[in-house]
């Protein structure tokens, strides 16, 4: 295809400026237009433009923030809110609700167009990071409670409670709102800056979601024997005072040279099996073992958890209310 100097030096541009390109006169957006129909530019939202190895080189969230950086300066009034804005926050956010940027309308309705979401929320005390407008901490994490599926708004909140946000300005502000926040309190209910990474809050997301026992995180035990600290991603203490370990595996760290670093397989396999057995001697009955893809799939997590015991909470407010 014949270079088009016009469209090449946009590109470049805007790459040095590290967002998506967008042509301000016709001929040079039809040009994009067909490359991109050519398979060469990526097209995240109408009328903005990446090439597609840097735009498949950049990560996911470096994605959003480039797509909304050019969204913003082609349409100052924008304003970004929900899982998009948690992204330009810094909060980890799950890959999946990074698909469609979210963007506030001050009014009821509530529509998709050129591949931006727009949603009933509000651009008050908005800010502006890196070039792009966003909402309030508040209202983002709002709006992301709103629109995510629980164990994908847990993740964002418990990010955020990470780097310190106020979770009770979140409180007061949602109940300012006028629109139901019992979906907002739910989450702000089990959010904990104790959990790791956005992986594992889905996880326990997931977990009372489908009611069961809520466990506590990041738990550490010594072990007088080898005189070794260990911490285990979830614990349940259940009222028969049997204590149950829950690690989030992530298959990542049995296949990625970086997480096994000097050993083979095998060894960190016999690292992880010692570990069980480190646990055992500190009084852990038994561990359970689940994976980003059981979560995902959520039937795998719901049998382990039924298999490994773990009662619904339902179950052990029941055995309470009786002591």
């Amino acid at each position: 295809m014949r270079r088009n100097q016009a469209v090449e030096k946009l590109l470049d541009d805007s790459e040095a400026q590290q967002q998506c390109a967008y042509a301000a006169n016709r001929a040079t957006r039809q040009a994009m237009h067909y490359r991109a129909s050519q398979g060469l530019l990526m097209e995240p939202a109408q009328g903005i433009f990446a090439r597609k190895e840097f735009w498949e080189g950049l990560p996911a969230a470096a994605q959003v923030k480039h797509a909304c950086k050019a969204l913003h300066k082609k349409h100052p009034s924008l304003c970004f809110t929900g899982p998009t804005a948690a992204v330009i926050y810094g909060f980890e956010t799950p890959y999946r609700t990074m698909q469609q940027p979210y963007v506030c309308v001050g009014y009821g309705r509530e529509y998709v167009s050129h591949g931006v979401r727009y949603i009933h929320s509000s651009s008050a005390r908005a800010v502006t990071i890196d070039g792009i407008k966003v909402a309030s901490v508040e209202q983002t994490l709002i709006d992301s409670a709103l629109v995510l599926e629980f164990p994908y708004a847990l993740a964002i909140f418990d990010s955020a409670a990470r780097k310190g946000t106020n979770m009770l300005a979140v409180h007061r502000a949602a109940q300012r709102k006028r629109h139901p926040i019992e979906k907002v309190l739910q989450v702000l209910r089990y959010a904990d800056a104790r959990s790791e990474n956005g992986g594992e809050s889905v996880a326990r997301g997931t977990i009372i979601s489908l009611g069961f026992m809520v466990p506590l995180t990041q738990v550490e035990f010594y072990d007088a024997e080898t005189g070794k600290i260990y911490r285990v991603d979830f614990l349940w203490c259940l009222p028969n005072g049997e204590l149950i370990a829950g690690e989030f595996d992530g298959s990542q760290k049995y296949q990625d040279p970086k997480m096994l670093g000097s050993r083979t397989l095998q060894e960190k396999v016999a690292e992880e099996r010692a570990r069980d057995a480190a646990l055992a001697r500190c009084g852990i009955t038994r561990v359970i073992h689940f994976t980003p893809s059981d979560v995902r799939r959520v039937a795998p997590i719901k049998q382990k958890l039924e298999q490994g015991g773990i009662p619904l909470a339902s179950e052990v407010n029941r055995f309470a209310l009786q002591r």
